[in-house]
This record gives C-alpha cells, structure tokens and sequence, in this order.
C-alpha cells in the first residue's frame, strides 16, 4: 500500500514563512535603508501579506532588529567555528578573512550593520533593540579580543580597544572593497589583510601591545 507523504507541520511551514520574510525584509532594508522601507514593501517582495507580517512583528523596526541579529547569530557560529579549527598562531588570520568573507558573501548584512536610514547614518530603534543588537556586535569584537589576546597581541584592558581598532580596520577594508575603490586601486583585499597582520606581528614584536 503506497504511504501518504506527511504534510509539513506546523513548525515548519512557521519556518518557512519567516525565512522568507526575513530575506524579502533584507533585500528591502538593504535598498531602501530603513526609512524608505515600509511593511507593505515587505509583504509584496515575500509574497505575503501586510497583516501576516504584522501578525509576527509589531514595526519595521522590530523586524529589522531581527534581520540583523539573524546575520550577527550566522557570523559568530562561523566564527567560533572557525577560532576552533584553525591551528594555533593561525587563528586571528583566520577570523578575520572569515568576517570578510561573510560579508563579502552577503552584502546586504554589511549594509544592515551600519543602521541604514537613508545612508551610512546610524540611528536608533529603540532602546531595547539598540541594547540587544549593540550586545551582538561588542560579542564579535571580544571573540576578537580573545583571539588576539591568544595570539599574543596585548591582553587585560588593552584588548578589547586593540580588537576595536583591528575591527575597523577590517570593515573599512570591506567597505573599499564593496564600493569598487579596491579594485579601481587595483588592490587585493587579501594582500591589505596580510599587511595588517605583519604591522600586528611587528608591533608584537617590539612589546607595543602589552
């Protein structure tokens, strides 16, 4: 006798649903920032409904709140991953090319972490969110701070500043190479990378972290 094919259940068409939210929620954000998205933009690019979407989300911003703390989950799990299989000495190199490359892979998370409202502009979306996503990110810059702490580039209260500096470094190194200046420069990402990581090695060296 032929077996029926089960029908989803509930949970997983409530998962289905919601990641197709959150990838039309990104695309929109990420064009329009958050000011010029609204929630019936939303609906249409997922297929959905206003009233669905509001069903789960009570603003743009909540959902924006959880499209980005969906992108800081995915990069810490990578990251962490990552800081546990590379070799020892080869760690802090290792996280860093995956930051770049996660963002390298999906543009619009990048885009996101900055707050788009209408531009590079950072604004607020509330105080509990600004506090939940703000935890995120200073979580990716001490999983940093402990690597480079490992590594032997300062420790105690200079690390979490030194993981800071390396940070941005690394973001404008991916925001050059989104706009296209690194590739007008005809420079490789990489190869910037790896000079960064022997002025590290240098200032090591020379006792300048400690």
């Amino acid at each position: 006798m032929e077996q029926r094919a089960e029908l989803p259940n509930r949970e997983a068409v409530a998962r289905f649903r919601r990641e197709r939210i959150m990838e039309a929620a990104k695309a929109v954000f990420a064009a329009h920032g958050i000011q010029g998205a609204s929630m019936r933009r939303i609906a249409q690019a997922a297929g959905a409904t206003t009233g669905g979407i509001y069903s789960q989300y009570d603003s743009k911003q909540a959902l924006y709140a959880d499209v980005l703390s969906d992108s800081m989950a995915v990069l810490t799990a990578r990251l962490e991953t990552v800081r546990g299989a590379a070799p020892e000495g080869a760690r802090l190199e290792a996280v860093l090319r995956t930051i770049f490359e996660f963002y390298r892979e999906r543009p619009g998370d990048f885009d996101l972490s900055f707050y788009l409202f209408g531009g590079a502009e950072p604004g607020s979306l509330g105080r509990e969110l600004d506090r939940r996503l703000n935890a995120q990110m200073r979580g990716v810059i001490e999983l940093v701070a402990a690597v480079m702490a490992e590594e032997g580039h300062g420790g105690g209260e200079s690390a979490f500043p030194a993981a800071v500096g390396t940070m941005t470094h690394l973001f404008g190194l991916v925001l050059m190479f989104k706009t296209g200046r690194l590739r007008a420069l005809r420079q490789d990402p990489m190869d910037l990378l790896a000079i960064h990581m022997n002025d590290l090695a240098r200032r090591r060296g020379a006792g300048e972290d400690n």
